[in-house]
């Protein structure tokens, strides 16, 4: 029985550039999408704009329907029509289904110590620094200290499910580790791409003020097409050899 493996591309940080001009071109062709990534943000974060204990809900809807819109615009590419029951396709397949509700609580869980970490950081910011004069410079090592740690947990959090969800999704990596592990690699092997690509989306962000966030209109759907394009090229599957077989996964690859 031939054996599938999932390999992580490196690509040039110049690719980073095709992922933004294949997005816009994508959205002129289908602006449907535009709308489409509104509906799915709106109904994604409306738990949150009720509560804000309606997070982790926000968080279990937003695999779903990220799912859903990763395959609206896999539709777009193929010149298949776009329609709005499809945002809702992943609830549909119940192996899917079942892999992403289990990727929601992981993300869910891992969540919990970034969020411990952040605390004394928000806490330091919403006292103002109150400590008095002669514990400022301590004050604020122990805040930076704790700057740190939260920003780096929060960056281990979001390579580690940047790209699972497609992979899950697109590639049927149904086991949640290597799906994590997967979207990591791609991560740390792509860092100057998606460096440079967040530095651009960074840059198209901050249109919003001087638009009075008019301009978030197009931003936020270009960002979020652009990303699954970054998927697209960094992402492949394809078949094991026998050597592979024997040898095991090499760098940059997963078994499925």
């Amino acid at each position: 029985m031939t054996k599938l493996q999932l390999m992580v591309r490196r690509v040039n940080a110049v690719q980073a550039l095709d992922w933004f001009r294949q997005s816009w071109a994508l959205l002129r062709q289908q602006p449907r999408l535009i709308g489409l990534c509104w509906v799915m943000y709106l109904i994604s974060f409306a738990p949150v704009l009720i509560h804000p204990a309606l997070a982790v809900l926000a968080n279990f809807l937003n695999v779903f329907l990220l799912a859903g819109f990763y395959q609206l615009i896999a539709n777009g590419l193929a010149q298949r029509p776009v329609q709005a029951e499809d945002l809702w396709l992943a609830f549909k397949q119940p192996v899917l289904r079942a892999v992403l509700l289990r990727l929601a609580a992981f993300s869910v869980l891992l969540a919990i110590p970034v969020q411990l970490a952040a605390e004394p950081v928000l806490t330091a910011l919403q006292s103002g620094m109150q400590s008095g004069i002669q514990n400022a410079d301590a004050a604020g090592g122990v805040v930076l200290a704790d700057l740190l740690l939260a920003v780096s947990l929060h960056f281990v959090h979001t390579m580690l499910f940047a790209y699972a969800v497609p992979v899950v999704y697109f590639l049927h990596q149904v086991r949640i580790l290597p799906a994590l592990m997967a979207s990591f690699s791609a991560c740390w092997r792509n860092v100057s791409a998606l460096g440079l690509y967040g530095v651009l989306a960074v840059l198209l962000l901050a249109t919003g003020p001087l638009t009075f966030l008019l301009s978030f209109v197009l931003v936020l759907p270009l960002l979020s097409v652009s990303f699954f394009m970054s998927f697209r090229d960094i992402f492949v599957l394809t078949t094991q050899t026998p050597e592979q077989e024997n040898n095991g996964p090499q760098d940059g690859t997963f078994e499925v």
